[in-house]
């Protein structure tokens, strides 16, 4: 990497700028980020092939969980530390019984899709009505839970 007398930075042929692990890229108020005709932007998405029962962190924002038979995802209080943080869940297996549920905390909600807020109250993709590839992308209020901004399948908030 180099700098240019104009001030920009200047990445020659073949070589990459690498943030490690932890690092980030911030865009102040006003900043743009621009790709040029011919360039182009990789984003790695990671996916999580889950166990039956998980407890997500804030950490895991971005994520995709690929949901076992009759999985339980509890997801993180709403507060201005998750404030922004998302999630998305698949339909990965099958179910008779209980079907995928992700759970909020005590005091939150998950709330969109014309579901009713209620604390406390799952959101279920049940074995009644579940398909493999149904899913679901949340993302925390930073106050009071998590609002659905995608949804495919049938689900419904718990009884």
């Amino acid at each position: 990497m180099q700098h240019r007398q104009d001030g920009h930075l200047y990445v020659p042929t073949g070589k990459k700028i690498e943030i490690e692990s932890g690092g980030d890229i911030v865009v102040k108020s006003g900043g743009d980020v621009t790709i040029e005709t011919g360039g182009d932007l990789t984003w790695t998405r990671k996916v999580n092939l889950a166990a039956a029962t998980q407890t997500l962190t804030a950490a895991q924002s971005a994520q995709k969980f690929v949901g076992a038979v009759d999985a339980v995802f509890t997801l993180p209080a709403a507060a201005a530390a998750t404030k922004g943080v998302w999630y998305e869940f698949e339909t990965g297996a099958l179910s008779a019984g209980t079907g995928l549920a992700i759970s909020p905390a005590a005091a939150d909600h998950i709330r969109g899709n014309g579901l009713t807020s209620v604390d406390d109250k799952d959101l279920i993709n049940s074995g009644v009505t579940d398909r493999l590839g149904d899913s679901v992308r949340l993302y925390c209020d930073g106050v009071d839970g998590y609002i659905i901004e995608s949804i495919i399948g049938v689900w419904a908030k718990e009884a």
